[in-house]
């Protein structure tokens, strides 16, 4: 049947297609260059079909069987894929950036599981709850995308862009995420446990009350930072740029900050240990004034941490400090052995709905 008699079908609407698809279940689909705008394609069963450079902007395919079929260079700009099965879908995966064009697409709750995304563009999209398990986003471009309560597990996101996204309460285990670029993304109350961050720009992110446990942060990007209550248990910090960054309340028990920038870090009133800043760089370091006690360090290494108590806060100064503190004995100041660990009970659970 040539493409003319199934735009024919088409035509009669989704239910005629699909009980002429029933019917015809090994008829091959081709589509491809289709003018395909503005069509409502709620729940069309689109199985294997070659939709290769059609546009489908603007359609509504709502619950639609996209299962093994063919995308690429199609554009689905506004096109809605809520809930949508594109598991198996041989588009974007020619590895060329912005090849297949998704922008502005909704996504919301759609299951895009083991799918390729490798450079596509998904600038925009509405994807709160989109399902990305095991999907290839290497080079793929999501800025200012919402993927709030995304799950993002065992992803690949290299050298993705995700510049001012939104990915609060989001699912980020075993993520490959070398070298992607996150600046002023929204990652509060997310999951990230085992994934590689390594040489990513985190600059301006908000990472407040994450956990990202078991985290390879080395070389990252991590200037004004906001970790306000997040927890960074056991991960690996090494040559890490931190300017400016707010780690207020973290806990960072375990985690290594060897040869880290930590330049004008603020509010240092977290768990950390000593061994943590080996030959970490210090140039005025950690500003502490509104616990009515300044402390700078001069340029160089920093060999130890302490933990110091004033006025019922408890706070870290380095080694090497400038100027006159006082006495470890003195009423005024008083000098803890070891930082406390947060209590058992304090720690979050692991969370369960990841597949």
């Amino acid at each position: 049947m040539g493409t003319q008699n199934l735009i024919k079908i088409l035509d009669q609407g989704v239910s005629r297609w699909n009980t002429w698809r029933q019917r015809n279940p090994s008829h091959p689909i081709n589509l491809d260059r289709l003018d395909l705008r503005n069509r409502n394609l709620e729940g069309i069963d689109w199985f294997g079909a070659s939709l290769i450079s059609a546009d489908l902007s603007n359609c509504n395919l709502t619950d639609a069987d996209l299962r093994s079929a063919n995308l690429t260079q199609a554009n689905l700009l506004n096109a809605t894929l809520t809930r949508a099965s594109l598991s198996g879908l041989a588009c974007l995966s020619q590895g060329i950036p912005d090849r297949a064009d998704l922008s502005h697409a909704n996504l919301t709750l759609c299951n895009a599981d083991f799918v390729s995304f490798e450079g596509a563009c998904l600038r925009s999209i509405r994807g709160a709850g989109l399902k990305l398990h095991s999907s290839n986003l290497d080079h793929a471009c999501f800025d200012h995308a919402n993927l709030v309560k995304a799950n993002l597990a065992y992803a690949s996101m290299q050298q993705a862009s995700l510049i001012r996204a939104n990915l609060s309460d989001s699912y980020m285990w075993h993520i490959k995420a070398y070298k992607s670029n996150w600046q002023f993304a929204q990652l509060s109350h997310s999951w990230i446990y085992h994934s590689n961050f390594s040489k990513a720009n985190l600059a301006n992110t908000d990472l407040k009350e994450t956990h990202a446990r078991y985290v390879n942060f080395d070389h990252a990007n991590l200037n004004n930072a906001n970790l306000t209550q997040t927890w960074i248990e056991h991960a690996s910090l090494r040559f890490a740029t931190l300017h400016n960054a707010h780690l207020a309340c973290g806990n960072y028990e375990n985690a290594r900050f060897d040869h880290a920038d930590l330049t004008d870090v603020r509010h240092w009133r977290c768990v950390i240990f000593p061994e943590a800043l080996r030959d970490a760089q210090s140039d005025r370091c950690y500003d502490l004034s509104n616990s009515g006690l300044e402390i700078t360090t001069k340029q160089g290494h920093c060999n130890a941490l302490y933990t110091l108590y004033h006025q019922n806060l408890d706070l870290f100064a380095l080694s090497n400090l400038v100027g006159d503190l006082p006495h470890p004995n003195s009423p005024k100041l008083q000098r803890l052995h070891k930082p406390q660990s947060l209590s058992t009970e304090d720690k979050p659970d692991k969370p369960t709905n990841l597949l």
